[in-house]
């Protein structure tokens, strides 16, 4: 059997890049305990250290979450 189906957005601007993912599970996110040796578990923690904000909600039409981050660009000194 194929996995389910994930769908990612990205949209951007000067300033700022906006990372949307749905997948079909319900179950939000949440913070785990991981360490050294765990092999999953660390999405939200690479999120949570990258983004400027972050949220997530179920969706009705299609079920399953949505998870968007919102990252600031920062651009290189010129010259």
């Amino acid at each position: 059997m194929p996995p389910p189906p994930v769908r990612m957005w990205l949209l951007a601007d000067a300033t700022r890049v906006l990372i949307a993912v749905w997948d079909a599970n319900p179950r939000l996110p949440a913070r785990s305990e991981v360490d050294e040796l765990t092999e999953s578990g660390r999405g939200l923690l690479l999120v949570e250290s990258l983004a400027t904000h972050w949220d997530a909600y179920l969706t009705s039409h299609y079920g399953g979450k949505v998870v968007r981050a919102r990252c600031a660009i920062s651009h290189p000194a010129v010259g």
